[in-house]
């Protein structure tokens, strides 16, 4: 298994529909992931988006804006605030089985570091 960290991220956004405005606030998880050619970073909830870069700080911009591209692409979509806001939560609910366990393990790797250590 790959060596992979852990983060929580807390974005808000203002969207756009056809007949609407928004404001957005969303709590998700990513699992970040130090590979030989950079980072990877693996939205957890939600799930289906990942972006790369050669740096940390790279690969979250990368990610940061592959989200919002989403989340405008749902605004677009919808006809009414009410559709916008049905297809944000199953878009938000959607995870990967898989990238949630790398994270769930990830946490306890982190928790067993302690702070001792620090």
């Amino acid at each position: 298994m790959r060596q992979s960290l852990p983060f929580i991220f807390r974005y808000r956004d203002l969207v756009e529909g056809p007949t609407f405005k928004a404001s957005v606030d969303s709590t998700g998880r990513v699992l970040a992931t130090c590979e030989p050619e950079g980072w990877w970073l693996y939205g957890v909830i939600p799930g289906a988006i990942a972006a790369s870069g050669a740096t940390f700080p790279e690969a979250h911009g990368k990610f940061r804006e592959a989200y919002r591209l989403i989340l405008d692409g749902l605004a677009d979509d919808a006809g009414t605030f009410g559709v916008f806001r049905q297809e944000a939560d199953r878009w938000f609910k959607e995870t990967d089985p898989e990238t949630l366990s790398e994270w769930l393990t990830a946490v306890e790797v982190v928790r067993a570091f302690g702070p001792e250590k620090l």
